[in-house]
């Protein structure tokens, strides 16, 4: 379930909140969500968006703090080609 107290955050800012809640390092947070430390910084600081996978782990290991609709990569609609 989503804390309210980060409905207002974006996801990145979510995934630091909770982080800094819980008292984990950067590196101990990335292991317990079996991320390498240099793509948890990217996801926490905003320069990368996580795939599916990846922020399902999140939201599992955060407990629903911080929800993949918040996080996952967006994707340009497919379009046909003629």
């Amino acid at each position: 379930m989503a804390d309210k107290k980060y409905a207002h955050l974006p996801g990145p800012t979510r995934l630091e909140k909770w982080r800094e809640s819980v008292k984990l390092t950067q590196q101990q947070a990335a292991d317990l969500m079996g991320f390498d430390l240099a793509s948890f910084n990217a996801f926490e600081n905003g320069r990368e968006r996580p795939g599916l996978e990846y922020a399902v782990s999140i939201e599992r290991v955060t407990k629903g703090r911080v929800e993949p609709k918040h996080l996952v990569e967006e994707r340009e609609p497919r379009v046909k080609a003629s």
